[in-house]
């Protein structure tokens, strides 16, 4: 893959105007295109109806664009303001999409080539004075917010930003330059090119600014060869500004598949008869499970006895395969519609052409006849009633939100939130220069492993334990720490979810009790309890997604730890001793309480400074 050129430029119109600043603009704008690969240009004083346009500027470019003025709604006076646009060479036509913001100062351009993807985001900020200084700041806060909903990791950020960092004394440049540290961002313009660079020649005072810029993403910084401001080409105004991009430094991603079956079973859509038959099913391979009676009977809290542990960890593992047995049935195919108003236009239409379909198949297929033609016209309902939910999906969606939201309906109303903003973080195919699924692997291992036992602790003999005080662990105890378990969690290495335990016979709580017991009365637990799934997280979007050091490990355990760690946590509470100037992992406190009584704390000073 070669090298891809792209360029920013202020143009102050893109129209070919009688005066000769205009047609020494379109010459400057003519001189970019015959080197670039990807051309961004802002202030194109271009309305709605002459977007269409931009196409036709360059012979081999295709280009899109957005505007602030539609001349068919309002007649206007003078020139038009603002407008962005974008323009990419007709031979990258297949490997570029074109991304709406849904704003007139920015627009944006996705480059895929193979496992290889970046993001070219054009944007124009207004000029600085106060009046504007809420609206820039809402614009940069506006970029990031679309980065992190973006799955891409790889940003080039382009325009003219209007904040002059060579002044030391602009408050737009200080913004940007704390936009940058805050969201670990790199302003590679800064970095890349000499302290006396400057992208702007004042007509009026013959000063010179640097206004137009550069910021990336780590991955996208280190992919830059290099940056430069044409000089050369300078006219009036703003000065065009290139970088070039090394495709080969562009980190590989794996695809996303957002239709991977976890296998895991959807509770919410299961029917009473359905949760009825595992109630059921579990309560009959409850009822013969083998029970231990030398093990759950024993309350020597000395015993040295192999067979006790031997025979716990059975009745554990039996525990949780009666569990999985009696939920095969519920692994059903359920088909969810993630367009809105599927269920009150097209749910029949689409059950009747299945209906009819079947039934022309089971009459042998013939291509004319009565159940022909019923089988083509519920196809044709189907496929109209379709196409209508789809021309008006965001009108629909919209309204199913505001009908979950009114009726109070927050489970619903995230649950589709979530839907509608589905951006899996794509993930790279090498790290730290490790490719391949087994290898990558060993070296999330061998990392985790080195990174978790770095503190070696020393395991004291406490001697011998002359009481069994609240150990016994009762089933009434069980029931209600499994019902205050939270729904819809991971399900750790066996599988086993928080509505396994709450839709099983109440004979779980039973044998849980005589389990737990015995586990605390000989100090041990089952190594598949105490197993859990490390899924490394992305800590910084911005950052590295190749580096090791860019993630950091999620646990997810089994819902029967859960249950025995709150067992746990009802006797020792009480021991827990905290400071009042602890705030996290403490009930009813939080972080943000911490940060509240910091900031009272320093206005309280600051009142009181001389």
């Amino acid at each position: 893959m070669t090298d891809i050129n792209i360029v920013s430029y202020n143009a102050r119109g893109l129209r070919v105007g009688h005066s000769e600043t205009d047609r020494a603009r379109r010459l400057v704008v003519d001189k970019l295109l015959e080197t670039c690969d990807i051309l961004c240009v802002q202030e194109t004083f271009l309305a709605k109806q002459d977007l269409e346009k931009l196409n036709c500027i360059h012979k081999d470019f295709y280009g899109a664009g957005e505007s602030t003025t539609d001349l068919s709604t309002r007649i206007i006076r003078g020139r038009i303001a603002g407008g962005v646009a974008i323009l990419w060479h007709k031979k990258y036509d297949q490997l570029v999409d074109v991304i709406r913001l849904g704003v007139d100062w920015a627009i944006g351009l996705k480059f895929t080539c193979g496992d290889k993807h970046f993001i070219v985001l054009n944007i124009y900020t207004p000029y600085e004075c106060p009046q504007n200084e809420d609206e820039f700041l809402n614009r940069l806060s506006f970029i990031m917010s679309f980065m992190q909903d973006n799955l891409s990791t790889c940003f080039f950020i382009v325009g003219d930003l209007n904040a002059d960092v060579t002044d030391k004394h602009s408050t737009f440049a200080t913004h940007l330059m704390q936009f940058c540290h805050s969201n670990a961002l790199i302003l590679s313009s800064k970095a890349l090119l000499p302290n006396n660079s400057y992208t702007y020649i004042s007509e009026s005072w013959h000063t010179t600014s640097w206004l137009d810029h550069c910021i990336c993403t780590a991955d996208a910084h280190d992919s830059i060869l290099g940056i430069r401001v044409n000089y050369d080409l300078a006219t009036t105004d703003h000065i065009p500004f290139s970088l070039c991009v090394n495709m080969n430094c562009i980190p590989s991603v794996l695809p996303v598949d957002y239709n991977i079956s976890t296998g895991k079973i959807a509770w919410d859509n299961l029917t009473e008869k359905d949760l009825s038959d595992y109630c059921y099913q579990t309560n009959d391979m409850f009822s013969n499970t083998y029970l231990p009676k030398g093990a759950i009977s024993c309350r020597d809290m000395n015993c040295k006895d192999p067979q006790h542990g031997i025979e716990l960890c059975t009745l554990y593992e039996n525990v949780v395969k009666s569990l999985l047995i009696s939920s095969k049935p519920l692994h059903k195919t359920i088909l969810h519609s993630t367009k809105p108003g599927w269920n009150d236009y097209v749910k029949e239409h689409h059950a009747q052409a299945r209906r009819a379909l079947k039934a022309w198949a089971d009459a042998g297929k013939q291509r004319h006849g009565p159940l022909f033609e019923y089988k083509k016209q519920a196809n044709a309902n189907f496929k109209h009633f379709l196409r209508f939910i789809r021309r008006r999906e965001n009108t629909m969606r919209s309204d199913s939100l505001a009908r979950k939201l009114g009726n109070n309906n927050v489970k619903d109303f995230w649950k589709e939130i979530k839907k509608v903003n589905n951006c899996k973080t794509s993930l790279p195919s090498t790290i730290d220069g490790v490719t391949g699924v087994k290898e990558i692997t060993q070296l999330w291992k061998e990392h985790y492993s080195a990174l978790f036992n770095c503190v070696k602790s020393d395991i004291s003999d406490i001697g011998s334990i002359h009481s069994n005080e609240n150990v016994i662990v009762s089933p009434q105890e069980i029931y209600h720490i499994i019902m205050t378990l939270k729904d819809n969690k991971a399900c750790g290495m066996d599988n086993i979810s928080t509505e396994h335990l709450k839709n099983a016979s109440k004979k779980l709580c039973a044998l849980l009790s005589m389990c737990f017991t015995g586990c605390l009365v000989h100090g041990l637990l089952p190594k598949s309890m105490l197993s859990v799934i490390l899924v490394p997280t992305i800590k910084d979007k911005a950052g590295k997604i190749s580096s090791l050091e860019n993630y950091r490990p999620i646990a997810l355990a089994s819902s029967l730890s859960k249950v025995f760690e709150r067992v746990l946590l009802n006797r020792l509470e009480e021991f827990l001793l905290t400071s009042d100037n602890q705030f996290g992992f403490k009930p009813k406190h939080g972080t943000d309480m911490c940060i509240f009584v910091l900031q009272e704390i320093l206005d309280f000073k600051n009142s009181r400074s001389f």
